[in-house]
């Protein structure tokens, strides 16, 4: 059965960047005062965490201790930029880096975590159109939030399986400057850019070699990209905001524990022990998650990227950029086991194992 490969994968960033003097001195002294009443709440149910919750508390203290959070810099887009441009501009890449011609793909799976306009499919049609894709090369539209790059890998994966087809374009792209409250703390954490994925056919033993899932509902509607205290086609600025924080807070107490069930499933169905795994690609919501996700996995000795202090935060092309630097820097090889790890508001989460490379020709 064939399987799905990564042949080329790209990043592109906006030049602008954001640092830490964006915000006032007065605006940062208002932020420092709220974590310390959180993190009260938090240790009144010390008792009944797990021993990864606690160890996750602890990193909380310390992230809101410091003034911006862990965030050094962020790049974001200006007024007048596009996030389509971006877009095009990550699958163009991605596809000089495959060495094909748009005419080749058969399909494209795309995510926008904020696109052009609210119930359409998408960016999708627009990036085919502006690509030159066949006419009979289906477009699909996934929303799974952070997670939606490993869901369009595993959506990939089946086509590609069940021969529907042999060539395929993932793009996602984060654009959360649009929609942030700059008021709020969560605004510190966030990043624009777009990043893109080819997908072909595997040589034996290479590509996905198993995926494994969790969703938990319990902690849907924590954070909301909406108008505060209504939903998003009622009067008011749509901005991301915690809508439940005792429930935003639920579900990062939760990750590690979830993260180390999804990628030990993933790993127990590739049959690959944790200590062959020699890349990690995780999601980097918050300054500690990859690091803590990564030892809840077990494999702590494997490489990773950390774009978080310089980009913050690229929601669903967090993994893909983790890749595309890692092959970059000489950190991924061909024949490489990775390990991908991520999860998303609402939530879901997703494990991957892959060996990297091994395009069939």
């Amino acid at each position: 059965m064939d399987r799905a490969t990564v042949t080329g994968i790209s990043l592109k960033l906006p030049a602008t960047v954001r640092d830490n003097t964006f915000w006032s001195a007065g605006t940062v002294e208002r932020w420092m005062q709220k974590p310390k009443r959180s993190n009260v709440l938090v240790a009144e149910a010390s008792e009944s965490l797990t021993a990864w919750q606690r160890r996750i508390v602890e990193e909380m203290a310390a992230a809101n201790a410091m003034p911006f959070l862990g965030t050094k810099e962020r790049r974001v887009f200006k007024a007048d930029e596009s996030i389509v441009e971006f877009e095009l501009s990550a699958a163009r890449a991605a596809m000089a880096d495959a060495g094909i011609a748009p005419q080749a793909l058969d399909f494209l799976i795309s995510y926008s975590a904020v696109p052009e306009y609210l119930h359409t499919t998408g960016n999708g049609p627009l990036l085919h159109r502006e690509l030159g894709l066949r006419p009979d090369a289906r477009t699909i539209f996934v929303e799974a939030a952070c997670n939606s790059f490993q869901a369009q890998l595993d959506i990939a994966d089946m086509l590609i399986a069940t021969g529907q087809g042999k060539l395929g374009l993932l793009t996602q792209s984060a654009a959360a400057s649009r929609v942030l409250d700059l008021e709020d703390p969560a605004s510190l954490l966030f990043g624009d850019g777009a990043s893109a994925a080819v997908v072909g056919r595997a040589a034996d033993g290479f590509g996905v070699l198993s995926s494994a899932h969790l969703t938990d509902g319990s902690v849907y509607g924590g954070t909301v990209t909406s108008v505060p205290g209504r939903r998003w086609y009622e009067a008011g600025a749509v901005v991301f905001h915690a809508n439940d924080r005792a429930l935003g807070r639920k579900m990062l107490l939760s990750i590690a524990d979830a993260a180390e069930d999804v990628s030990k499933r993933a790993l127990a169905k590739a049959g690959v022990s944790a200590k062959e795994i020699r890349f990690f690609a995780g999601h980097q919501a918050v300054s500690w998650v990859q690091r803590i996700m990564q030892e809840a996995a077990g494999v702590a000795h494997a490489k990773r990227v950390d774009t978080f202090p310089y980009c913050g935060t690229l929601t669903a092309s967090n993994l893909p950029a983790s890749l595309s630097i890692g092959a970059k820097e000489g950190l991924l090889r061909e024949g490489d086991l990775v390990l991908l790890c991520s999860g998303a508001s609402g939530q879901t989460l997703s494990s991957t194992v892959m060996r990297w490379g091994g395009a069939r020709k």
